[in-house]
């Protein structure tokens, strides 16, 4: 083992592995001495710098941030809790477009686009399932444009769509009971 060893030093040029350790131990010698005086130089300059003379100017305030953004992310954490997921990809430009949807030259309330994503949402599809996907409801949320919900669903909106619930159910009991007289 220690021939070759000699012989892989000799191959390298190494006259013997106890000289190079010593040059190795001697360079970190020097390197750390030339860290040392780059410190002293540093601690040295420091007092004589300042900010001011550098013409430097560091500000203390908060950068105003784009009330777009809290829009966005207000839209994606309602969405994500109606969805009850994370958002796809096609789902955050959706979410994005609507963030900058406006009536009558002001955003559309979050609350607003929120509290119809939920209406729809919570509808079945004509297949019988639930939508599954905000795109789904992009267009509905996208004519909050026009008018708010409110003026979409007209007067007494809400009792006639409970009447007519109701008329359904009644209408849905009498065929039931006369399939079950035959």
């Amino acid at each position: 083992m220690a021939a070759l060893n000699t012989r892989s030093a000799q191959h390298l040029g190494i006259s013997s592995w106890g000289t190079r350790l010593g040059d190795l131990k001697i360079a970190a010698a020097a390197m750390r001495s030339a860290l040392s005086d780059i410190e002293r130089a540093i601690e040295e300059l420091e007092p004589m710098s300042s900010i001011a003379d550098t013409g430097l100017y560091v500000s203390r305030e908060v950068p105003e941030v784009d009330p777009l953004i809290y829009r966005v992310g207000e839209l994606r954490d309602g969405c994500e809790a109606i969805l009850k997921r994370p958002l796809n990809a096609l789902e955050r430009s959706i979410v994005m477009s609507w963030s900058s949807l406006e009536r009558d030259g002001a955003l559309v309330p979050v609350s607003e686009m929120l509290d119809l994503t939920r209406s729809v949402m919570s509808r079945p599809t004509p297949d019988g399932t639930l939508p599954s996907t905000l795109k789904w409801c992009e267009a509905t949320v996208q004519t909050l444009q026009r008018a708010p919900v409110a003026a979409l669903r007209g007067r007494g909106g809400r009792n006639q769509a409970t009447e007519l619930a109701s008329l359904y159910d009644e209408l849905a009991q009498r065929l039931e009971s006369e399939e079950t007289q035959e």
